[in-house]
């Protein structure tokens, strides 16, 4: 779903793991330079005063062993639950989202946090990271072509419990333990609850435990803005495709790179250097009462029944918007309002969530979702990591799913013909299941202030599925 790019080199899992290391070698050598310091000027033990625990997803927590009863000297086993990243106990969830959390906006979606069972009664499970075809183990900071090999290198005999998507993952842990917040980011992920009760944390008393950083005055740089390297057929939308980004979040974060900006006469060439921008901030809870995002839009509503008329599943045109579905919300929202919102003028579904994430535009709380709202969907494998967007009809199932109008495309048989194609009505649940993610967000469309961008360029073709492969969402 989302217009489809081909696929480049650019930021991949071999370039992320090449920087994570040298930022741990150089994390390593400045901890013991401070270490060595703070041993010269040390006052006498007993005389200073405890730390507190670090906050968020941090390295710098000492390490402390990890057992299921929390004995003496050993901090308990914890799981999706209860984990707290707060707390100074660092274990393997902790390395996780450490990890997770390194990497791109673009990467997060893309990798997996796997939950293992030791299958040992009384034995806590352990957590890795799936990127593509390998696992890394965040702790010892492994790489590993199996699960088999992960077990035959390490004596263990872990089986696979569960598998959570990296930015679900984040948001998991970010949350308060315990809190409404965790248990609702938990069913969003559409964790089962064993798994999510699954005591996940291995022992750490056998890995290296890193020196904890004094309290000292700051006089380190700021770590470094993170980069890309154009590479040949690069564009401003192709980029930011790659990144996961916002085209007006690249240019913003590059002013000076005329070629990103249309400034005649200057390009990108290969081997350019562009800054990433950062993560967006997360979604607003819900619209401020009074908003104008909460008046439904019956143009968007009108318009959307009637592309449904139009390319819906046995019409003449049914297959124009298969696999085309930000194309489809744009043309849509054009129709309805005689412009495109300019955050649906991006490469593909996936980067106008970004964008509509970055301009606070984005809420959470669906049962404020006023009739004509365009519903994001974060990128997975199941939409060729380009996300998915669809429009709210205002109207709901028996059951009280709402109902969404939404372009398909969804897996191709033996001659190439879509499984399931055309524009159609589906629920929110029955998108959820088709994106393997539940829902985002959602936004209302606005008229261009300052100019009116045009509907996005028609996309290279998606790669097809064989009939032998799990049914996958396109469009």
């Amino acid at each position: 779903m989302g217009n489809t790019i081909q696929p480049n080199q650019g930021i991949d899992a071999a370039r992320i793991a090449a920087e994570l290391a040298a930022r741990q070698a150089e994390e390593a050598a400045r901890r013991e330079a401070l270490k060595r310091a703070t041993e010269q000027a040390a006052p006498p033990k007993g005389s200073g005063k405890p730390q507190g625990p670090q906050d968020g997803f941090t390295a710098d927590a000492t390490r402390t062993p990890v057992a299921l009863d929390g004995a003496s000297g050993t901090a308990p086993a914890t799981n999706l639950l209860t984990e707290n990243i707060r707390d100074g106990q660092r274990n393997c969830l902790d390395a996780a989202g450490d990890y997770l959390a390194m990497l791109p906006p673009s990467q997060q979606g893309r990798a997996e946090l796997l939950l293992l069972d030791d299958g040992r009664a009384g034995t806590a499970g352990h957590a890795l990271i799936r990127q593509g075809d390998s696992l890394y183990d965040p702790l010892s900071g492994q790489r590993y072509d199996s699960l088999e090999a992960f077990n035959a290198s390490t004596g263990s005999d872990y089986r696979l419990a569960a598998t959570v998507n990296g930015r679900d993952a984040l948001k998991i842990l970010s949350a308060p333990p315990g809190s409404p917040e965790r248990q609702a980011a938990i069913d969003r992920a559409k964790i089962p609850d064993s798994a999510a009760k699954l005591l996940v944390a291995q022992d750490t008393s056998g890995t290296p435990t890193p020196t904890p950083i004094p309290t000292v005055t700051p006089t380190e740089t700021a770590t470094p803005p993170e980069t890309y390297t154009v590479v040949a057929d690069d564009n401003v939308t192709v980029i930011a495709a790659k990144l996961g980004v916002s085209v007006q979040a690249l240019r913003e974060a590059n002013p000076d790179v005329g070629g990103l900006h249309g400034v005649r006469g200057e390009y990108i060439h290969p081997g350019d250097i562009l800054i990433v921008p950062p993560p967006p901030p997360p979604p607003l809870d819900a619209a401020p009462e009074g908003s104008a995002d909460l008046t439904a839009s019956e143009g968007m509503v009108d318009a959307a029944d009637t592309n449904l008329a139009t390319y819906g599943e046995g019409e003449t045109e049914e297959t124009r918007y298969n696999g085309r579905c930000l194309e489809f919300v744009a043309a849509t929202t054009s129709q309805a309002n005689g412009v495109v919102d300019p955050i649906l003028s991006q490469g593909n579904a996936d980067a106008a969530l970004y964008e509509a994430q970055r301009q606070g535009r984005l809420y959470s709380d669906f049962s404020q979702m006023p009739a004509g709202a365009i519903v994001f969907w974060d990128a997975t494998g199941a939409n060729g990591d380009q996300g998915h967007v669809a429009i709210f009809t205002g109207r709901f199932a028996e059951n009280g799913d709402p109902i969404m109008v939404t372009t398909t495309g969804f897996g191709e048989d033996a001659d190439g013909n879509p499984i399931v194609s055309g524009v159609q009505e589906m629920t929110l649940s029955e998108l959820n299941g088709y994106e393997t993610v539940s829902a985002s967000g959602w936004m209302m469309p606005h008229g261009a202030e300052t100019e009116t961008p045009t509907a996005t360029a028609t996309p290279t073709e998606t790669p097809t599925a064989t009939p032998t492969e799990t049914l996958t969402a396109e469009g």
